[in-house]
């Protein structure tokens, strides 16, 4: 063996011998729990950053942080979260060694960290938008949001953002008069950091507003068989229409309405009944009035003379003559229709349970909107038959969500309703404030938070619910800005693990539909 093979296995030998030895540790770890100094719960997605390595993180659910494999020396941990004011500690990492660090937060006040003004909006009888400015006077940037509640005549821009330590922003609001028919006041709620401030806002109707009312017909005749007939009531004005029916001194008549609100634009048909039992002479003339609380409207009534086959005195019927003349009577099985948003043709059903055929007919259709097949025909004793009734829904009138019409038999008059919805109701859009909701180890209860990011109403519904838990309402309608969900997991009965899915779909629109994540443990 030469002495250069020689040498270079006394190195191979050397470094194998080396590599056999325990290495000498140079890093170290830090771990923590971020909790409320006041009640010692812990505080989950608090950041976390090491400096001057920068490196960040958040806590968990149960507020634990670590950061591993540092360099052995000093370092600073600082800590923040929504709603409580920061904190730091030092700390010496000390190689192959775990240091402790538990970083107790201070919950911080809303109010204190938010100048709102003003906190009352007036906008009296002329006043449309007003504005008010929100500042920022904790040390970082802040999500803030409005809740305008019941306050459909309210709306602001914006109602949602973000504003910067120590910066300003306006949110104006607009009052809609259209709606109003007195003074109203409501509370506004503003909300950011875990806490909440309430404004008020109150408005009055404009003085120079007034409503127009057309009633029609203004004769009404019941001839010497029918019982009912209708009358229409429309508020032809851009005001809201308040109506109230007086005078009717004839205990053999009766309204399906004494009073009610009319929304600019729309209509209210009112039923008639007759008691003819209660008719004293063989004619009745009368009338009744009609108020919106400036101009009287009066309606006339005339009732001819009716002679029955049925003698008033003899209720059992004995005096009654064998050979009374067979008649048909119309029955309907339910008096409305409903559309919802998306339907355009409905059935509806008609019955003959008298003992005779009865020719029928549609009548008195309040909206030019709708068509039916057949609108007439003759009817079997015995026999029913089914209407099909059709709506334009590019004729809808605005802000119009029923109407009427009436099936008459020759004798009487069988009022029907019409319900229905508007296209604009369809342009609400959802956004998940909440993706996830972290249930950790203790809670409970967590809140689910969607905003509608549309220009109208949104209405939706949470489904896929585990029979562990528990959401109270599963739906929402009429939502404009934000609306919380309270979500209740059952910790008796759930599994040791949970990680699942809920769906929540806009239920005018189902391709708007969105999954949130439920994560819990069992504790222990």
């Amino acid at each position: 063996m030469n002495k250069l093979t020689h040498s270079l296995l006394l190195c191979v030998a050397v470094l194998f011998i080396g590599c056999t030895e325990d290495e000498v540790p140079i890093f170290g770890d830090v771990y923590g729990t971020i909790s409320n100094s006041e009640t010692g719960e812990p505080v989950r997605n608090a950041e976390v950053i090491l400096s001057p390595n920068n490196m960040s993180t958040v806590s968990g659910s149960d507020g634990h942080f670590e950061f591993r494999q540092l360099e052995a020396k000093q370092y600073t941990i600082s800590v923040s979260a929504d709603g409580y004011e920061s904190n730091s500690r030092q700390i010496t990492i000390i190689p192959g060694q775990s240091v402790s660090c538990d970083i107790r937060l201070k919950p911080q006040a809303v109010v204190e960290i938010f100048d709102i003004n003003p906190l009352t909006l007036n906008f009296g009888t002329t006043q449309t938008q007003m504005a008010v400015t929100v500042t920022n006077d904790s040390k970082k940037d802040a999500q803030w949001s409005l809740d305008l509640g019941q306050n459909t005549w309210l709306k602001a821009s914006p109602i949602a953002g973000q504003i910067s330590a120590g910066k300003s922003q306006t949110i104006v609001f607009y009052a809609n008069r259209a709606n109003l028919s007195e003074e109203t006041s409501g509370i506004v709620t503003f909300s950011a950091l875990g806490g909440s401030s309430s404004l008020t806002a109150n408005c009055s109707p404009s003085k120079q507003v007034s409503s127009i009312m057309e009633v029609t017909p203004l004769d009404i005749d019941f001839g010497d068989q029918s019982t009912e007939q209708i009358f229409r009531i429309k508020n032809k004005s851009n005001a809201l229409l308040n109506w109230t029916i007086f005078g009717l001194e004839s205990d053999a008549l009766s309204v399906s309405d004494t009073s009610g609100t009319i929304q600019a634009g729309n209509a209210k048909v009112i039923s008639i009944k007759l008691d003819r039992s209660k008719v004293q002479a063989n004619n009745l003339v009368t009338s009744f009035m009609v108020s919106d609380g400036t101009n009287d409207q009066q309606i006339n009534v005339n009732v001819g003379s009716h002679e029955s086959n049925v003698s008033n005195t003899d209720p059992d019927n004995t005096d009654q003559p064998d050979n009374q003349e067979a008649m048909g009577r119309l029955e309907l099985p339910q008096d409305y229709i409903d559309f919802g948003l998306n339907d355009s043709v409905r059935p509806f059903t008609i019955k003959n349970v008298g003992d005779a055929s009865v020719e029928w007919e549609i009548t008195d259709v309040q909206d030019d909107i709708f068509t039916f097949s057949p609108d007439s025909g003759t009817l079997e004793a015995g026999n029913e038959t089914e209407i099909q009734v059709a709506i334009d829904r590019d004729g809808l009138p605005a802000g119009a969500d029923e109407s009427a019409f009436a099936i008459s038999d020759g004798v009487n008059k069988y009022i029907v309703t019409i319900q229905f919805m508007e296209p604009e109701y369809t342009d609400g859009k959802i956004k998940l404030l909440t993706s996830t909701l972290d249930f950790g180890t203790e809670a409970a209860k967590l809140d689910l938070k969607v905003e509608n990011v549309g220009t109208t109403y949104l209405s939706w519904t949470i489904s896929d619910i585990p029979d562990y838990i528990t959401c109270y309402p599963t739906y929402k309608q009429g939502m404009k800005s934000i609306a919380i969900t309270p979500i209740e997991l059952n910790r008796a009965t759930m599994p040791e693990a949970v990680d699942t899915f809920i769906i929540i779909t806009n239920d005018y629109n189902p391709s708007d539909t969105h999954k949130v994540r439920i994560t819990a443990t069992k504790e222990g």
